[in-house]
């Protein structure tokens, strides 16, 4: 269950490689997974759904759940090392994403929601019926290289994996 909410099946080898490639980490992070929810029949991709409005009450779930799921983070990477069945790469894998998905999905959608930024290409995208696509995601990875936040961010989930340097 854990590796189908996460990425599509991925080999050991895989994992290591998504690991060490910041870029790699990020398109898993923002580009591929998309949303269970669909509008008109399209996924969207989670980080624009959550920062947008485009559904008053996603936003106030936003608003709502995210600090619980920031508070529960430390308990869900010992529920992961618990699982004896998975390899260390693996829970290494599965502890990086998710905190990934907190840091780079879930924060700026909530900080998003509760100041009332919302992301506006992403509403738009929303709106007209565009999904967040490969070329979104490299113009936006530019932008993120450069930023310090990001890179301070990057240096800190490289510290669930010491084996691997960015």
């Amino acid at each position: 269950m854990i590796m189908a909410a996460l990425c599509f099946p991925l080999s050991s080898t895989a994992m290591i490689d998504v690991l060490s490639n910041p870029k790699e980490l990020m398109k898993r992070t923002l580009l591929f997974p998309k949303a269970a929810m669909a509008i008109d029949k399209n996924k969207v991709a989670y980080l624009d759904m959550l920062s947008s409005n485009f559904d008053p009450a996603m936003t106030l779930a936003v608003r709502n759940k995210v600090p619980e799921i920031r508070k529960s983070m430390p308990e869900i990477q010992e529920f992961i090392d618990d699982q004896t069945f998975l390899s260390d790469t693996k829970k290494t894998f599965y502890k990086t994403m998710l905190q990934a998905r907190l840091d780079f999905v879930l924060e700026p959608a909530y900080e998003a929601c509760c100041t009332r930024t919302y992301n506006q290409a992403a509403y738009d995208r929303l709106q007209n019926d565009r999904n967040y696509e490969e070329k979104n995601f490299e113009r936006a990875y530019d932008i993120l290289c450069m930023d310090a936040h990001w890179q301070e961010t990057m240096q800190r989930l490289s510290t669930l994996h010491p084996e691997i340097s960015y």
